[in-house]
């Protein structure tokens, strides 16, 4: 375990970071008083949940037919909500005029 001042972990800051990438533990002391603890940290990676979001999404019953000409053309109005919100609103669900 290493115990340093403060005036020593800044001359020999990268030093110190291999010592404790390889397991070491030490304390940066200042005014007599131990102030920082070094410890490795190392990120461990989210677990995924299988269907967490299951039943969140709406597909519409015409989601593979074809889309009008109109729509390709830029004369059609298409007034429904693109994006799946919160709100309750989904895919295919016309919006309010």
């Amino acid at each position: 375990m290493l115990n340093i001042s403060l005036q020593e972990a800044k001359d020999k800051l990268p030093e110190l970071i291999n010592l404790v990438e390889q397991g070491e533990e030490g304390f940066i002391i200042g005014n007599n008083k131990t102030k920082i603890k070094l410890v490795s940290f190392t990120e461990k990676p989210k677990k995924r949940v299988f269907g967490q979001h299951r039943g969140q999404a709406i597909m519409s019953e015409d989601f593979n037919s074809p889309l009008p000409e109109s729509f390709w053309l830029g004369n059609d109005e298409l007034k429904c909500c693109l994006i799946p919100m919160r709100c309750g609103l989904n895919l295919g669900i016309p919006l309010p005029e």
